[in-house]
């Protein structure tokens, strides 16, 4: 997560310096090699920073939680 993070950060520096995408990307992917992420991924993340998105983290999101371990259903157990 922590690379992800990272490379979104590299994103955020080459749209703030007038950097393409495909250039972007390639520097990415000479930097990470196979950790880098997809070419989808990349330009979504452009496109939003270009938008003036400034935080390079997920934002927490609604729904079902991705486990049902809590302290209370421990207690219960």
């Amino acid at each position: 997560m922590e690379n992800i993070v990272e490379q979104r950060v590299c994103l955020k520096f080459c749209v703030s310096n007038d950097i393409s995408c495909g250039e972007s990307l390639k520097m990415l992917r000479n930097t990470y090699g196979e950790s880098c992420i997809s070419k989808t991924r990349a330009y979504e993340w452009y496109k939003a920073f270009k938008e003036g998105r400034e935080v390079v983290v997920d934002l927490p999101r609604s729904g079902r939680p991705s486990t049902a371990t809590t302290k209370e259903n421990i207690d219960k157990i």
